[in-house]
């Protein structure tokens, strides 16, 4: 009986505690390199910072590219922004699709 409520409470923790839609997570390697290869590929930029979050049925992927040296801007600037759509096509294969940059009071993992 005891091993019964002890096996029913940690599930219930390890359910209680699963990343739920709109939370940061720490993507995987194969996600985080097609980030960067599509960055790089699609848009001539270098990620500096991506952020994951887990959406219903996808990733969204909050992006600060290396700021471009002319015309001169900062970091976080719009222009070295970047949302993208990350959907796991295979077991180590994303397709991505990249996303308008949203006003500043819309922007929220997986556009809440």
């Amino acid at each position: 009986m005891v091993a019964l409520i002890v096996i029913v409470a940690i599930a219930a923790a390890v359910y209680f505690l699963m990343p739920g839609t709109g939370d940061e997570i720490q993507g995987t390697h194969e996600m985080r390199r097609a980030v960067v290869d599509h960055l790089k590929s699609k848009e001539k930029r270098d990620a500096t910072e991506i952020t994951f979050y887990k959406c219903d049925g996808y990733f969204w992927a909050k992006v600060l590219a290396e700021p471009r040296p002319y015309p001169q801007s900062n970091l976080l600037d719009d222009v070295n922004q970047y949302r993208l759509k990350v959907t796991q096509t295979g077991k180590e294969t994303y397709q991505l699709e990249t996303l308008p940059l949203p006003a500043k009071t819309d922007d929220v993992p997986c556009g809440k």
